[in-house]
Formats: structure tokens, C-alpha cells, sequence
């Protein structure tokens, strides 16, 4: 649960008119969607019709906007960089100006002319000039939003060369060219600057071709989808998903499974404009979460591209950062709530080598301007009944021999209902119509199944049409946690820290959490606790936060959790013990991670958290970066490794028996140094829990070794975790309710005994949660039955904590515990 800055593209990009025709600005990194917000707007401005506002809540948020073109110069020249800048509510001094520096490869040096923008002031200009260093060959104007609330509003950004005629090497610095908005666009950049890459396609549409597919075992035929695009900025190359991690997610509605497809298409970047292209599903990844399910489906969201010249050469993947990033908020997949792209891939799977299609339970109050609603059923070869979502549906009014608006019904998030809706007119029909056109690819070909059936007046005749909503209740038995991050929420000086600390305790009591999960130590070996760890760096060295936090949540009855961040020791480098001891650290010593495989390490980490259990009055020790990512072996790991078995894992080929075996006993030491580390708690303090977040269930068998060697159903089966902590960073409701479920599902097959906690991202490096969205999940878990949750974090959930409150937070809960038989 690290804090981690998202990511994210910002789609509300540009397009420019005549002679600015590619785009000039472009948005490069949001930390929380909904904490900071660009864009363009015409209210307040400094001259012309425009400016750029950038709208922050979160003094933590980060946001930054730069030009797209690089431009061009040499070493000794002396450029400016100016601009006028108007702040409102600004309480910190985060509104800065830059000019990044890069070299003849696009590399990116430095950040060069930092112009501090100040606090609240009125439009004021500010400006800096700087000499180009040896080695820049590009630059371009950056301003953002850091560290600091309030709004910001920027106007008239110029770069000029000092000594020659004024000109402005930024296009458009006063924002006065823009002529449309694409809040609802699919943007993918698509850079490669060393290959001379370097251009931008929109997905405008896509919509599966076929409404019913054949299924046989396990795989789908025929099934093929359109893709309509848009180029933006041309380049030599396409985009294909026929390989590697291209994958495209197919999710199942009702059963809430995720299977990942792969396909080819060729979306090419060669010809600016209006293009489109068919995109063929060929095959699936078997080994990555479940099968394919037949019944409603649907193509929710796609991982990311592979970017290819045309000579078929592999290049690079596209780098929009919001696929790379996070596969559950990738592309499609962040678009669902404001496009139409989920409501058109939506198809149903089913066996049909026989089958029938038939309109059912028909309903309506057959009133003037009234309503009339039905599904369509198919029955396949198996004699399973199943619905369909999508079909060319014309409903007829005999009367008037008119068409009347018919068509499938969704929620709020784009999950169909099984039935269709129909509207009358100002005429209420004899006989009402209704003709169904399925497009269907069957083992005999593509076919079109049509269907037609009448209804007499006041057939099925219903006053009241059937509500939509379903109430869920808050429960009275409830984990409910909260992630603190100490470094950030607490001041060093001892004063104001314990105030804090006061402060916070008193707002998630009123807020009715019961549990708080506060840093112990960070990958970087910072203690936010008084140790006795030589490698460890004391950030608060004046008093002692933890002992602080116990102390205040014991007095309103809120357990305290420890998080201990396991397997890191410096994270992106060397520190703390492996320091001394390079040979122990993954990546062959290269890596500032732990190898669980060498028994002194098991000794160094235990004794660890040890000291916390036996010094401090903890309810639990919450285990963080129990995982250790796809990194060779240590080389002391690598050699206990090959005495054992006679194989060097250092050099063994990713994917194959052998490097799967290495794999599967990594895995293992590190289940045995969890099972190792309950079992010294224990033997302390039996009533401190043992908890652990863990990065989910994706894989089948050994298979779930893969990516991060975190056999965490192993732990739950043999007793070692009192609860567990599945991530459930995932942010289209569909596929948040598909993975949660996974979770719980993997959990308590483990063992039925133990409360799952799944924790929310109110923001994190796979996206962002407003208030609407916290409640929903919150209801969603509920739906779900899992035992309670923990959000991940305070710092992000105190602006809009009063609205989660009023809404499903109203009243006190017990925690659940570990039922031990």
C-alpha cells in the first residue's frame, strides 16, 4: 500500500484550427483525477479569449502541463521563459513555472528557470531567462500545480531567444486556438523519439460485430469487433494487440469472471484523419484468471498496444501512461462511465450447434406516453437459457405505423439489466410489434436470426414499472480500516505532531472506523517508530508517533495495525543492512530488496517487527511488500539455489520448467517466513494479529508464482494471517465487482474462517475515487459479503470523509475476527 503518484493521461487534450494543426499542450501527469483538474476556460483570462486553469484539492496532488512540440537549441544560447499567472485560495507557494531541458535523444536532463509562482495574487507576470547548458538540444515550458491547493490560472506562456527579434517559440501560449474538446476520446500517444516515433491516435468508436457467438471449450470463434480512429498527429507505424501482454479483457456478466483475449488489428498511424480497421479475437491467456464463461459478455477495457513499423518490427508499447500503469483502469477500461464503447461489445456466448431465440415476459402499462418492456432468450444447444443484450430490435405501432424507441436497459454503470425498455407515443396500439434481428456467428457461418412476435392490448398489463435500485444495509458487524501515512501526516516538531494526532484520531471516530493502519517503516528503511534498528533512519527523532497513535485510538476503542513493509530494504537501491550485505539483495545484488531464501535474512526481518510487537501496546502487525516482483535471485540466494539442486537460477530463461521451479521455491521461503513470523508473534503476544496486503488472486495453480511469488492462500490456509487485505484498486464497477469477488472467493475457499478485507485506492498508482465513487465500492463490498475494508488513505479521504460518513458510515460496527475451530 505504498503511496504511490498516479499516472494518468489526461484526455481533455487539444486540437488546433488551419495552421495549427497538431496538437501544442499537452497534460503529462495527473496524481488524482479528482484532486486536480486542467483545463481549458474562458471565464477568467488574462487577455484574449482563453487560459489554462488548473484546480487542485489535495496539496499532495500533482499536475503538470507542457508543451508537445520540443524545441530546438544549442549551448550558449539564452532563451526566457515568461508568463501571467493569477492564483486564488493558493495556501501554499506550489505554483511554479519551468522550462525542462532534454538531449538530442529526447532524454530529459533537468528542470531548468524554476519560477515560484507565490500564493494568492491577482494576474501578475512572472519571467526567467537561462542559459542552455552543454548537451540540451531541446526544451520545452512546463507549469503546474505542486504540493499546494487552490486554483491557478495561466495566460500568455512565451519562450523567446534573448538578443533576436521577440518571437514566441511557444504556438498558442494564450490558449486562443483551441476549437474542440475530447472529454470522451480514447488518446493514445504513441512516442518512440529514438526511433523517430512521435504521434497521437484517438479511438473514436468500437462496437462488436456479432450479437451471439458459438463457444467451444474454452475458446470463442468468430467473434470480431470494428474500430473506428481518428490520427491526430501521423507517424510511421501501427498498433497490433497479436501478442506479448496485448490483451483485451472479456468479462462476464453474471458469473463476474475476467478472461483476458488477444487479437490482431492494425490501427495505423501513416494516414491523418478518420480511419478504421477490424479487429479479429484469435486465442486467449489460459493461464491468467479465469475461463471463458458463456452467457452476457462483454469487451471492458484493453491492456495496451504493440507499436510496429511496417515492416512488421516489433518497436515498443504505447505509451499511454494510463495503460502501462494499471491494466484495471487501462484505456477502455477508464472510459466506461462516458462512452458508449462497453454498451456496443457486448455480446452473448453460448453453444450453438441447436438453439432457439424467443421474447419473453412481456410487461407494460399501456398507457399513452407509457412504457412496455421484455427480454429475448436464447436457449442454447446445452439447453441453457441465457439473455440477449444486443440485437437490432424495432418495436411498431399499428395504429400509426410508426417505430417506437426501443432499447436494452442499463444502471449507473453500464450494467445491462437482462431486459429491454420500450415508450409509446400519444396512440396506444391494438397490437404492439416487436421484430429482433440477431447477428450470429454459428458453427454454420454468420447468420441473421430474426424473431418477431405481436402482443395484443393489455397483455401483461403492470401499473408500476420495476424499480432498479436496490437498497443495501450497513452492517453491524464491520472491519473498517484506515491507511495513515505518518511521514506526511505528521509534523516533525513533537507539538504540533501529537496535535495531529489528536485531531486525526477524533475524525476517524466520528467517521466510525474501528481500525487504523499506520507505517511502521518504509521501503526506504524510514522509521516512523522509536527502534533500535542500526540500518533504519529515525524521521522523527524527537518523539515517537506510534507510540503516540496507540496511546489515542486505544482511548476511542480503534485497534492499531502496524504496517511493516517486509521485503524492501532501500527499494530502487541498496540501504539499510544490504548495504553490508549486497550479496543478500535480489537482482544478483543490484536490487535494494530482500531475499527470503537466506536464513539470516528471515533472522534480520522477524527480529524486526519483533521489537514492535514486544515494545508497543499493537493490536497487529500488518504485513506491506510481502512480494517480490520478477527479479533474479540473490547471489547468495542463487548459490543456496544450485547447491541444492545444481542449477544457477541466474541464468535460467524467463518462462521456462526450470525458472518456474526457481519461482515456485522462492515462493515457498517466503511462505515460510510468514509461517515463521506468526508463529514469534504468537509466542509474545497471542492476541497481536498477523494481517497482510496482498496484490490479489490473478493466476491458476502455480501459475500465481508468477508475478509477484505471493502464494498468499497458502498463508490463509495454514493459519498464518488473521485476516487478509486483497487489493482492490480497480475502478470500472463491472470489473471492480469481478475481481472483488475473485478475491473473496480464492480467500475463504483457503479457509472460511478468516475476515477479507479488500482496500480501496481512493487514489494510487492504478487511479482515483471521489466520494460517489468510495460509496459505491463501499456498497459494492457489502453486496459482495466481504467482511469490511480498508482504504488506502486518510490523506486522500479526508476532503470528502463527511460524505462517505452521511451515506454508509452512520453507525458503529463490531470488527469480525478469526473464528479458530
Amino acid at each position: 500500500m505504498k503511496r504511490i503518484f498516479s499516472i494518468v493521461i489526461f484526455l481533455c487534450s487539444l486540437l488546433y484550427a488551419e495552421k495549427f494543426t497538431s496538437i501544442e499542450w499537452e497534460p503529462i501527469y495527473i496524481y488524482k483525477e479528482e484532486a486536480v483538474k486542467g483545463y481549458i476556460q474562458s471565464n477568467v483570462k488574462y487577455s484574449d479569449q482563453y487560459s489554462y486553469l488548473i484546480e487542485s484539492v489535495d496539496k499532495y496532488a500533482k499536475y503538470f502541463i507542457s508543451s508537445f512540440e520540443y524545441i530546438p537549441v544549442n549551448p550558449g544560447e539564452i532563451y526566457e521563459i515568461s508568463g501571467y499567472v493569477k492564483s486564488d485560495n493558493a495556501k501554499e507557494s506550489g505554483v511554479r513555472m519551468y522550462v525542462y531541458t532534454y538531449n538530442k535523444d529526447w532524454g530529459k536532463i533537468s528542470e531548468k528557470a524554476g519560477i515560484y509562482c507565490g500564493g494568492t495574487h491577482d494576474w501578475q507576470k512572472f519571467s526567467k531567462q537561462i542559459t542552455i547548458d552543454e548537451g540540451v538540444s531541446y526544451i520545452k515550458p512546463v507549469f503546474c500545480m505542486y504540493e499546494s491547493t487552490g486554483t491557478a490560472y495561466f495566460d500568455e506562456i512565451k519562450i523567446v531567444k534573448v538578443g533576436e527579434e521577440e518571437k514566441n517559440l511557444v504556438r498558442d501560449g494564450g490558449f486562443e486556438q483551441v476549437i474542440k474538446l475530447y472529454p470522451d476520446g480514447w488518446r493514445i500517444p504513441v512516442k518512440l523519439l529514438k526511433k523517430g516515433i512521435n504521434g497521437i491516435v484517438e479511438i473514436t468508436d468500437l462496437s462488436v460485430n456479432e450479437h451471439l457467438i458459438h463457444y467451444t471449450g474454452d475458446e470463442i470463434q468468430g467473434l470480431t469487433m470494428n474500430c473506428k480512429y481518428n490520427v491526430l498527429k501521423p507517424a510511421n507505424c501501427y498498433l497490433s494487440s497479436d501478442g506479448g501482454s496485448q490483451y483485451w479483457h472479456l468479462l462476464n456478466y453474471k458469473k463476474l469472471k475476467n478472461s483476458f483475449v488477444f487479437s490482431n488489428e492494425r490501427i495505423d498511424l501513416g494516414k491523418q484523419g478518420e480511419n478504421e480497421c477490424k479487429v479479429v479475437f484469435t486465442r486467449r491467456e489460459k493461464n491468467y484468471m479465469d475461463r471463458i464463461h458463456k452467457g452476457v459478455n462483454c469487451i471492458r477495457g484493453h491492456h495496451y498496444f504493440a507499436i510496429k513499423n511496417y515492416e512488421d518490427e516489433f518497436l515498443g508499447i504505447t505509451v499511454s501512461l494510463d495503460a502501462i500503469s494499471s491494466p484495471e483502469k487501462a484505456a477502455l477500461g477508464s472510459l466506461i462511465s462516458t462512452s458508449n464503447f462497453s454498451k456496443n461489445c457486448i455480446f452473448t456466448i453460448a453453444n450453438l450447434d441447436n438453439y432457439s431465440i424467443d421474447i419473453i415476459d412481456f410487461k407494460s402499462n399501456w398507457k399513452e406516453k407509457g412504457w412496455f418492456t421484455f427480454k429475448i432468450e436464447l436457449t442454447d444447444g446445452d439447453s441453457e437459457k441465457y439473455e440477449i443484450i444486443r440485437a437490432d430490435v424495432e418495436a411498431s405501432d399499428n395504429i400509426l405505423k410508426e417505430r417506437l424507441s426501443v432499447s436494452p436497459v442499463f444502471d449507473e454503470d453500464d450494467i445491462p439489466l437482462g431486459y429491454w425498455k420500450g415508450l409509446f407515443g400519444n396512440t396506444i396500439p391494438d397490437v404492439l410489434k416487436i421484430k429482433v434481428n440477431v447477428k450470429t456467428h454459428s458453427p454454420k457461418g454468420y447468420e441473421i436470426k430474426e424473431i418477431v412476435k405481436e402482443f395484443k392490448k393489455g397483455t401483461g398489463y403492470y401499473e408500476k414499472e420495476s424499480s432498479i435500485s436496490k437498497k443495501v444495509v450497513e452492517p453491524k458487524k464491520e472491519g473498517r480500516g484506515i491507511v495513515v501515512h505518518p511521514y506526511i501526516a505528521y509534523d516533525k516538531n513533537p507539538e504540533i505532531g501529537k496535535r495531529q494526532i489528536k485531531e486525526f484520531i477524533t475524525k476517524i471516530k466520528e467517521a466510525k472506523f474501528n481500525m487504523v493502519f499506520p507505517f511502521a517503516w518504509l521501503p526506504r528503511t524510514e522509521a516512523m517508530y522509536n527502534t533500535e534498528n542500526k540500518y533504519f533512519i529515525k524521521i522523527y527523532p524527537d518523539w515517537d508517533p506510534l507510540k503516540e497513535l496507540i496511546e489515542e485510538a486505544h482511548k476511542e476503542n480503534i485497534e492499531v495495525h502496524a504496517i511493516v513493509c517486509l521485503i524492501p530494504e532501500g527499494d530502487e537501491e541498496l540501504k539499510g543492512i544490504l548495504k553490508e550485505h549486497p550479496e543478500w539483495a535480489l537482482g544478483l545484488g543490484k536490487r535494494g530488496w530482500l531475499d527470503p531464501v537466506i536464513p539470516e535474512i528471515k533472522e534480520y526481518r522477524i527480529n524486526n517487527i519483533l521489537e514492535i510487537v514486544r515494545n508497543y501496546d499493537i493490536d497487529g502487525i500488518h504485513l506491506d511488500y510481502g512480494r517480490l516482483g520478477v527479479f533474479q535471485p540473490s547471489i547468495k540466494g542463487a548459490e543456496i539455489y544450485k547447491k541444492e539442486f545444481g542449477i544457477d537460477p541466474s541464468n535460467l530463461e524467463i518462462g521456462s520448467e526450470e525458472y518456474k521451479k526457481w519461482f515456485i521455491w522462492t515462493g515457498n521461503h517466503l511462505t515460510d517466513l510468514v509461517g515463521n513470523l506468526s508463529r514469534e508473534i504468537k509466542k509474545i503476544k497471542p492476541n497481536v494479529e498477523l494481517s497482510a496486503y496482498v496484490q490479489g488472486d490473478k493466476y491458476s495453480e502455480e501459475a500465481r508464482f508468477w508475478e509477484y511469488h505471493q502464494n498468499f492462500p497458502e498463508w490463509i490456509n495454514k493459519g498464518y494471517i488473521d485476516f487478509i487485505v486483497p487489493t482492490a484498486y480497480v475502478y470500472d464497477a463491472l470489473r471492480f465487482k469481478s475481481w472483488v469477488r475473485r478475491q473473496i472467493d480464492v480467500s475463504k475457499k483457503a479457509n472460511p474462517n478468516i475476515p477479507v478485507y479488500p482496500c480501496l485506492g481512493i487514489h494510487s498508482s492504478h487511479g482515483s475515487l471521489d466520494a460517489k465513487g468510495t460509496i459505491k465500492q463501499i456498497k459494492t463490498l457489502r453486496e459482495l459479503s466481504a467482511d469490511g475494508f480498508v482504504i488506502y488513505t486518510w490523506e486522500a479521504l479526508k476532503y470528502f470523509v463527511d460524505d462517505v460518513k452521511k451515506e454508509c458510515l452512520t453507525q458503529d460496527t463490531v470488527i469480525p475476527k478469526k473464528n479458530i475451530k
